[in-house]
């Protein structure tokens, strides 16, 4: 592992032995699916959320997990047709105008979806309180340029996961899912534990432990 001090801490064979038990313990699951989720989970220390910045980012994982992400599209009329000629939601500058100070539609519309797409110009028009709970739940919108295709796009967002703290020091969010190879997960854990432990102020020293889980699983240490 690169770029996290102590790369001893925790070993491939570790990593390997961790996923593999969790594999086993997914495949004796009652009603399991290959397209389930693997979750990270991070328990931070000498962390205090109050004081301290929170957390947050976007990781570009080494392969697809293939996880399904329900994008909907911010944009101006040209980007909404676009949208709308693939059969995915958009709101346009006027829906965006009419969300201002409407908590209530704000929380359903940044609940509903797991991601948002926006044209440059549209960035600057979002509403500030959109734009507030976007970055709360930690599902700033990736930004479109002119010419580039949706669905490109949206692939490549399917390799990128957003995380964040809250009002914790806890970070949790998806790596994978339990039909992808040993190897393949093994290299999203560890460009997944690299990554996190470069935004820690004190690296290791910022770690209780790290769990890993299939969607109905218990949580298993990588690093306790």
């Amino acid at each position: 592992m690169d770029n996290i001090g102590e790369p001893e801490k925790v070993t491939k064979a570790r990593m390997d032995c961790c996923l593999r038990a969790c594999l086993d313990q997914w495949a004796s699951l009652q009603g399991h699916r290959s397209s389930d989720l693997l979750k990270i989970s991070f328990v931070l220390k000498n962390y205090d959320t109050n004081t301290h910045p929170w957390i947050y980012g976007s990781l570009r994982l080494k392969h697809d997990p293939t996880i399904k992400v329900n994008v909907c599209i911010l944009g101006e009329d040209q980007l909404c047709k676009e949208a709308k000629d693939h059969g995915l939601p958009f709101i346009s500058p006027r829906g965006l105008a009419c969300m201002k100070r409407k908590a209530k539609l704000i929380t359903k519309i940044v609940g509903k979806y797991d991601q948002f797409l926006a044209s440059p110009t549209i960035m600057k028009k979002i509403p500030r309180s959109l734009d507030a709970a976007l970055n709360r739940a930690g599902k700033r919108p990736f930004v479109v340029m002119p010419g580039e295709s949706l669905q490109d796009k949206i692939r490549e967002m399917r390799v990128v996961v957003q995380f964040r703290t809250k009002d914790s020091p806890y970070l949790l969010f998806p790596i994978g899912n339990m039909g992808m190879k040993l190897q393949k997960l093994s290299d999203n854990l560890e460009v997944a534990i690299d990554h996190v432990l470069s935004l820690l102020p004190l690296k290791w020293d910022n770690v209780m432990c790290i769990h890993i889980a299939s969607k109905k699983g218990t949580w298993l240490p990588v690093y306790d």
